[in-house]
């Protein structure tokens, strides 16, 4: 699965409050499906449109990387067909990001941290990507006519794009953590113009506590919360995927 820069999306910053003034021009009949997780995603009929959230953090890694001018980003689940297909490509074009339990895999030029996305880096570049969760939840949808990857930081060009598509059913699908529940994923999810009621408006200073709160922590497959210091994910990550 490739994404390249003819569609990339486009960094934004909340604003004051969200009104979603412009719901009325999501079509009426659209159908939406939201999943929690990868594994309760159903395989045996895709939407006209998917999209894969994974907040902390692959997907804004990816968003982050498209923006900042890399080539394209391709992803794979499994580490060995990644190195096996980079392999392909001029070392000195090509990128190979791999993280598995939020460290970076070793033998990677990087793991899956946005911050490490630089222009300076990435610009001009291919990006061979495989992480613990986003990249599971894409390849359960990648049968679908239309993929897209969302994150807070792009949720407004993911908005675009599909009033201006106008798909008749769309599927969010959350990546959760190792197959349980995760917040910051359903949250982004719940802040999409075609997902919330015109009448909801969130404050930005609400909006920042709840996020702060949500990317140090996430539900466990018992339904209790758990910190996220259990993974080897900087606290400068999770700020910056539910911050901006």
């Amino acid at each position: 699965m490739i994404a390249d820069r003819s569609q990339r999306a486009v960094k934004v910053s909340f604003s004051t409050i969200i009104t979603y003034e412009h719901l009325s021009q999501v079509p009426p009949k659209v159908k939406l499906f939201i999943y929690h997780t990868p594994e309760l995603t159903p395989t045996d009929k895709m939407p006209e449109c998917a999209i894969a959230v994974d907040v902390l953090r692959a997907t804004t890694t990816m968003a982050t990387a498209l923006n900042n001018g890399a080539e394209a980003v391709q992803v794979f689940s499994d580490l060995d067909k990644l190195m096996a297909e980079s392999e392909k490509w001029p070392a000195d074009k090509r990128i190979r990001a791999g993280e598995r339990g939020g460290a970076k895999v070793d033998g990677f030029d990087m793991g899956n941290s946005p911050l490490d996305c630089g222009a300076e880096k990435v610009g001009g570049k291919r990006i061979f990507i495989s992480t613990t969760n986003g990249t599971r939840a894409l390849q359960r949808i990648e049968t679908s006519p239309t993929v897209l990857t969302a994150a807070l930081i792009n949720r407004k060009a993911v908005v675009d794009f599909l009033l201006s598509k106008k798909p008749e059913t769309i599927g969010i699908v959350g990546s959760g953590w190792e197959g349980s529940f995760s917040l910051e994923d359903t949250v982004c999810a719940a802040l999409s113009p075609t997902v919330c009621s015109p009448k909801v408006a969130f404050h930005r200073r609400n909006l920042r506590e709840m996020m702060k709160f949500l990317g140090r922590s996430r539900f466990t497959s018992n339904g209790k919360i758990s910190c996220m210091n259990c993974c080897k994910m900087p606290a400068t990550d999770s700020d910056f995927c539910v911050w901006e």
